[in-house]
């Protein structure tokens, strides 16, 4: 259930999440949102990554895919956000 301040929203909105490996997804959607994937995919991924979701994407979809970027040279991230969150994380220059 969407969270909201006003008495009564003027849209209403429905989501459902299923936790599997995005590679192992089948079907064609209309949009497509992805958050925070392409840190954990890497750079080795990134054509394989981009591939799936052009596969699952309809010819009239769209897709937003957002990610965290560094402006400097892309390396690993520092230790502690390594260590407490996200192991081999790689930021986009």
């Amino acid at each position: 259930m969407p969270v909201t301040w006003s008495p009564q929203p003027a849209w209403t909105a429905v989501s459902i999440f299923h936790l599997r490996d995005y590679r192992d997804q089948t079907g064609h959607f209309d949009k497509i949102v992805s958050v925070g994937m392409l840190e954990h995919v890497g750079p080795q991924g990134y054509a394989s990554y981009f591939a799936k979701i052009r596969a699952l994407l309809a010819d009239d979809g769209i897709a937003v895919i957002h990610t965290i970027g560094v402006q400097h040279k892309a390396g690993l991230v520092n230790r502690w956000i390594t260590k407490t969150s996200f192991r081999a994380v790689v930021c986009l220059p």
